[in-house]
């Protein structure tokens, strides 16, 4: 087999995942024809950001710097995954465990096969919390109180 032909990795995994959840992005951008501005407007920006992926996250606090808004105190931003980048973006994330998910996923999905009548199972994984550098309480002046 060719290393093209092979799996891709699990970083490469989860950067196409996330591509393909970023999908209501693109899709504002081209009923407008410019992408979302969320930031730029001072009177309507958010306090905090939490990106569906670490990719996002961090493209929100590259976002953030550019228009000169300090992350965490003019913005908070948070990813999900912790990605390979995350902590070099000092980026807070919710630390997920795919290969462990799939397993669980598996193993209800064939128990469900091996027996169609049996309850729905609900499965609850555990996640953690990374709290890194890219969060910050919440001011008060934040809502002009």
């Amino acid at each position: 087999m060719r290393s093209a032909d092979a799996a891709p990795s699990g970083a490469r995994r989860r950067r196409r995942a996330c591509g393909r959840r970023s999908g209501a992005a693109r899709a504002a951008r081209s009923r407008s024809g410019t992408p979302p501005d969320l930031l730029s407007d001072t009177r309507h920006r958010p306090t905090a950001i939490v990106g569906v992926c670490d990719e996002v996250a961090i493209g929100a606090i590259i976002a953030a710097r550019r228009l000169g808004i300090q992350v965490p105190s003019g913005l908070s931003v948070v990813g999900i995954d912790d990605h390979e980048f995350a902590e070099m973006f000092a980026l807070t994330t919710l630390q997920q465990v795919p290969r462990d998910q799939g397993r669980s996923a598996v193993a209800v999905l064939l128990a469900e096969i091996a027996d169609p009548a049996r309850e729905r199972t609900e499965l609850r994984m555990p996640a953690r919390l990374v709290v890194r550098s890219s969060t910050a309480a919440l001011q008060d002046d934040a809502f002009g109180l």
